[in-house]
């Protein structure tokens, strides 16, 4: 769905990203996320780093498992933003190779 080239910046504390202007998400979406979610994979030099998936706020299937980007998105000024959440303890989001990598494209923000 996005390439590194794609995102603006990425808040590692919140685990929040932006992307860059002219670039939709929801339409690359097709504009809706299906009842059971779309999956997504977190790939650092072509590693695969966690699996995880988009995910609509209204769908009555839940996974706790694995992360999401939930697919109704937040409003910040005009740039939109999208949080990528999870719930269990061992959190992949976490990974060191992703921080080292976004932090020497520069799009980390805390």
């Amino acid at each position: 769905m996005l390439t590194d080239k794609e995102i603006r910046t990425y808040n590692w504390t919140k685990h929040e990203f932006t992307i860059k202007e002219g670039i939709s998400l929801e339409e690359r979406l097709d504009g809706e996320v299906p009842g059971g979610g779309k999956p997504f994979v977190i790939v650092v030099d072509n590693e695969r780093i966690y699996l995880g998936s988009f995910w609509s706020y209204v769908s009555s299937l839940f996974n706790p498992d694995i992360p999401k980007i939930y697919s109704m998105w937040d409003k910040e000024s005009e740039n939109d933003r999208y949080k990528i959440t999870y719930q269990k303890y061992q959190d992949p989001r976490v990974d060191t190779k992703i921080y080292t990598a976004l932090k020497e494209l520069g799009e980390i923000i805390d």
